[in-house]
C-alpha cells in the first residue's frame, strides 16, 4: 500500500544519514487469497541499536514492525496473517557524519522542502532557522542560533 521515506529518520550531520523507509502491506481480502490465512516472516535489523553517527554526527532512527497499527515489535517476527491484516515496517535510518552545525544551511532548507527533515529538527539539530512562508534560510537568526549551540556568543 505504501513505500516512502520517513522524515527525520536519518542522523543529523554535515553529511546527513540516509532516510529510513516505511513499507506498508495489506493481506488481500478479495480474489484467490480470500479467507485464507498466511504465514509471513518480516525481517530486518537495527531494532535495538541505531546506526551510529561518526565524528560528531548523530545516530539514525531505529527499525520497528507494527501489525494492524496497534501491536509493535522490536525484532524480526513471524506472523500469522489473515485477510485485511496490515503489516507496517519502518526501516532504520543511517547515521550522520560530522557535526550537524557544519551542514550548509541551504542544504538543510532543501531537506525541509523535500520532506526529509522537519522544520523543528532543522532548528534543534542543525541550528537552521527558516522563514515560515518559504522555508528559506533566515541568515541572521541561523548564525545566532549556531553560535549559541556551539557555545560561542557574539
Amino acid at each position: 500500500e505504501k513505500k516512502e521515506l520517513i522524515c527525520d529518520s536519518g542522523g543529523a550531520g554535515k553529511f546527513r544519514g540516509g532516510c529510513g523507509q516505511e513499507i506498508v502491506m495489506r493481506v488481500p481480502t478479495e480474489g484467490r487469497s480470500r479467507a485464507r490465512a498466511m504465514v509471513a516472516f518480516v525481517a530486518g535489523g537495527r531494532f535495538k541499536r541505531p546506526a551510529p553517527g561518526l565524528l560528531g554526527g548523530e545516530a539514525g532512527s531505529l527499525s520497528r514492525i507494527m501489525l494492524n497499527g496497534n501491536q509493535t515489535y522490536d525484532s524480526s517476527q513471524e506472523f500469522l496473517l489473515r485477510p485485511g491484516d496490515v503489516v507496517s515496517m519502518q526501516v532504520s535510518g543511517g547515521g550522520g557524519y560530522a557535526s550537524p552545525l557544519q551542514r550548509n544551511p541551504h542544504l538543510v532548507a532543501m531537506d525541509v522542502r523535500n520532506g526529509i527533515v522537519s522544520p523543528e529538527k532543522a532548528k534543534e539539530h542543525y541550528g537552521v532557522i527558516l522563514k515560515k512562508s518559504s522555508f528559506s534560510v533566515d541568515e541572521g537568526a541561523t548564525l545566532a542560533a549556531r553560535e549559541t549551540m556551539s557555545g560561542r556568543t557574539s
